[in-house]
């Protein structure tokens, strides 16, 4: 693969890390508050009763201490203080029923949502008897449990929103920012500038990478420019050894003798003008033949065959010359 298909495929994903990376911890905050808020909701009407009663009891408790304090304080002087304790905690409205009279106060119609109270210590009464009794009446538990739902999703989709925003942007300049940058870094680079290199100045692991990157990169141009060099000289060695041949082809092509070479296993390579000749073959027709197959000697007295001395000479690895009387039989 090369270096441009790479760069390729990384800028192809430059934009899907960040995402992913968001989404991943978005997405578990979510589930995590999900879950904490369904154990919210699940207890939240437990807790809605519990405080309805604990209210009840302030409730009596603070109102048969402000008659404790005012004994000669009539039901109907106590009103305004009496609203203001339901307001305060929370009750839509009161019924006082006292042996000769009955009192309500605020919204008394919720017959459902009631809690029931006793008041001692009534003004006009002996003292410890539980002449009075008080009907509180609350909102309904399902009303106000839904509004604290709807309240808390809210709330909750709120934070997550916020959160995600902020994550976002922590990201986009912990993460996104150095990333993008390293890759047009690398975009550069491999479409040809050698000076391109990475930001070694941050302290994190983008500028460990950084350094480690520039440091390859300085490597690999310092190997590319010997594998140049290299290059460089093989092209110059194959120039000079296909002068040197074209040298020595004139030269065999031009003398008067007949000149032959062979590989080691004596098959023809080259023949001069005269050997073409003297043989009676072209080297276009011979060439890669044996040259025992070409070059039959035999004895000009006798007849019979004689060794050749290419092959005699290319086993024994030593100079060897014709034995006289030695005849060419040409086919």
């Amino acid at each position: 693969m090369s270096l441009k298909r790479v760069a390729s495929d990384t800028v192809d994903l430059r934009g899907r890390l960040p995402i992913k990376i968001t989404g991943i911890v978005f997405w578990g905050m979510m589930l995590v508050g999900l879950i904490f808020s369904l154990i919210q909701l699940r207890s939240l009407e437990d807790q809605l009763i519990g405080r309805f009663a604990l209210n009840a009891d302030r409730f009596s408790a603070s109102l048969a201490e402000h008659f404790r304090r005012h004994p000669d304080l009539s039901t109907e002087q106590a009103t305004g203080y009496i609203e203001s304790l339901l307001q305060e905690l929370n009750f839509t409205g009161a019924a006082l029923h006292l042996p000769a009279k009955n009192f309500r106060f605020g919204e008394t119609s919720a017959e459902t949502n009631y809690l029931d109270q006793s008041l001692t210590n009534y003004p006009g009464f002996q003292k410890d008897a539980p002449v009075a009794h008080i009907r509180l009446y609350h909102p309904d538990i399902e009303q106000v449990t839904g509004a604290k739902r709807k309240e808390l999703l809210i709330t909750m989709g709120g934070l997550f929103l916020a959160f995600g925003f902020i994550l976002q942007w922590i990201l986009q300049r912990v993460l996104t920012r150095p990333f993008l940058n390293m890759v047009r870094t690398a975009e550069r680079f491999v479409e040809g500038d050698d000076e391109a290199r990475f930001d070694e100045q941050r302290h994190d692991e983008f500028g460990f990478l950084g350094k480690f990157f520039n440091k390859a990169l300085d490597y690999l141009l310092i190997q590319q420019g010997e594998l140049r060099d290299a290059l460089d000289r093989v092209r110059e060695s194959e120039t000079a050894l296909y002068q040197e041949k074209e040298r020595a082809e004139v030269t065999l092509y031009s003398i008067g003798d007949a000149v032959i070479t062979t590989d080691e296993s004596s098959c023809i390579e080259y023949l001069n003008p005269v050997a073409e000749r003297l043989t009676g073959w072209s080297l276009k027709t011979i060439q890669g033949r044996r040259l025992s197959d070409v070059m039959r000697l035999v004895n000009e007295n006798t007849r019979e065959a004689v060794a050749n001395p290419v092959e005699l000479c290319l086993k024994c690895g030593e100079i060897l010359e014709l034995t006289e009387h030695t005849l060419l039989i040409r086919d």
